[in-house]
């Protein structure tokens, strides 16, 4: 590099570390705020959502064993694979209580789905 392009890198990568040092007082809180407010939506959404097997109501405690499921499963990846970290996103939401069905949240519609039976295969890497 010349010795122009790298004083520029320098004061570039100064100043976007200043620059995030002075705005993570900020984003931080909001980000907690919209995962706070992603569970609420998806709680008010469960507690009006019948299962679409058995008809009962979802509620709070559909996603509480969801959460419990994919901890389960989430723990025995890690004993199958002691070291490797899973590149993975969560497509397990809410888990009818009465009857166990599975259900992913869709965020566009605010509504539970029927979790594909693709998603529902024990490899670790939902």
């Amino acid at each position: 590099m010349r010795e122009g392009q790298s004083f520029f890198f320098a004061v570039s990568a100064t100043l976007l570390v200043v620059a995030v040092l002075i705005l993570l007082p900020v984003i931080l809180p909001w980000m907690l705020i919209l995962a706070a407010i992603k569970t609420l939506l998806r709680r008010r959404v469960a507690k009006s959502f019948r299962c679409l097997r058995c008809g009962a109501v979802l509620g709070a405690e559909s996603l509480r064993l969801a959460d419990a499921e994919d901890r389960r499963q989430m723990d025995e990846f890690f004993r199958d694979h002691p070291g490797v970290k899973p590149r993975r996103f969560r497509t397990l939401h809410a888990v009818c209580a009465v009857c166990g069905q599975h259900y992913q949240y869709l965020e566009v519609t605010r509504t539970f789905a029927i979790r594909r039976a693709a998603d529902t295969a024990d490899d670790g890497g939902e």
